[in-house]
C-alpha cells in the first residue's frame, strides 16, 4: 500500500518506519487511544516513558 502518495517509498527500509495520511476520524481514534494509554499507565504531563515493541 503506498497511501496513494507515490512520492512516498511503500517498503519501511533499514530505519524500521512508515508513514501514511489518516482521516479526521482515524486520527480522532488514534488521539482516543493514545488517552487511554496515559491514562491506564499513570502518565502525566511531562512524564518520561518508553514503549517496547515486541
Amino acid at each position: 500500500m503506498n497511501c496513494d502518495l507515490p512520492q512516498i517509498p511503500t517498503a519501511t527500509g533499514p530505519t524500521g518506519y512508515s508513514i501514511c495520511m489518516i482521516n479526521g476520524s482515524q486520527n480522532t481514534g488514534a488521539g482516543s487511544d493514545l488517552a487511554t494509554f496515559y491514562n491506564n499507565n499513570r502518565v502525566i504531563d511531562a512524564d518520561p516513558f518508553r514503549v517496547w515493541i515486541q
